[in-house]
């Protein structure tokens, strides 16, 4: 690991003299797998609201940070939210059905079959307790132009929607801790949970969601929104179609199970 390491010298005013703070690290972005690849949104469980650090407490909107360098934070799009100290460090909650809104803005548009992505996502300590829902999409109001995976109450993943087109996981179980990894091609989709692909060669359809953000926990502003009790800790989009290579970076970093 390579590190940036900056000193911070505090000076003490009347007469008290300079104090050495302790030296913070921060990571250069060639130590994270995701980083490396400029991603256009990236959530991470460290910008979930630093300010709030007691297991339960409230997370006020916009409580999670883009640490991609573009500015898009997490908005509450309907619900509330809590900091969950779980089993893999700092996770959001859901508390109540509801949804985060990433906004709308011609840099995060999506047009199926001429743009490629890449979707990174982690679960929590727990992925479905109440409801089905949408990890993360980008949906209209009609199948024909939603793009995101979508499971049911049965923590089982209904199918894969890109531009309206459907794929089938297989296994389709939605992994408590799971790491996701749903890359997207002009021509393809291809879907890992944990390192292991589920859905391979998938068909992308042509539909675009124009005029809808992308949503976190939910479809379409409001529609069928994750339940009370969901947990997520990581989100990014990478604007490609990943490599081999970049995948298994990731997995070795970020897959907990």
């Amino acid at each position: 690991m390579k590190y940036l390491l900056i000193f911070l010298f505090c000076s003490i005013n009347y007469g008290q003299g300079i104090v050495n703070n302790p030296f913070v690290v921060f990571p250069t972005s060639g130590d994270d797998a995701i980083m490396t690849l400029s991603p256009l949104l990236y959530l991470t469980p460290a910008s979930i609201d630093p300010d709030v650090t007691v297991d339960g407490n409230a997370l006020t909107s916009p409580f999670w940070e883009d640490t991609s360098g573009n500015g898009y934070d997490a908005t509450t799009g309907g619900g509330s939210f809590v900091l969950n100290i779980g089993t893999t460090g700092r996770q959001v909650e859901w508390t109540a059905s509801g949804w985060m809104d990433i906004v709308d803005t011609a840099a995060l548009d999506f047009t199926p079959g001429t743009d490629e992505i890449t979707l990174v996502w982690r679960y929590g300590d727990a992925v479905n307790p109440t409801g089905s829902g949408y990890p993360i999409s980008k949906a209209g109001g009609t199948t024909a132009v939603r793009t995101g995976a979508y499971y049911g109450a049965a923590a089982t993943y209904s199918a894969v929607l890109v531009g309206g087109t459907a794929s089938y996981p297989s296994p389709s179980t939605v992994v408590v801790n799971g790491l996701v990894v749903l890359r997207i091609s002009t021509t393809s989709v291809d879907m890992w949970i944990d390192g292991t692909q589920v859905v391979t060669g998938g068909g992308v359809g042509t539909g675009v969601s124009s005029g809808q953000s992308w949503n976190i926990g939910g479809r379409t502003d409001g529609g069928y929104v994750v339940g009370s009790g969901f947990m997520m800790d990581m989100i990014a989009l990478i604007p490609s179609a990943i490599s081999t290579a970049e995948r298994e970076a990731i997995e070795a970093e970020f897959q907990t199970n």
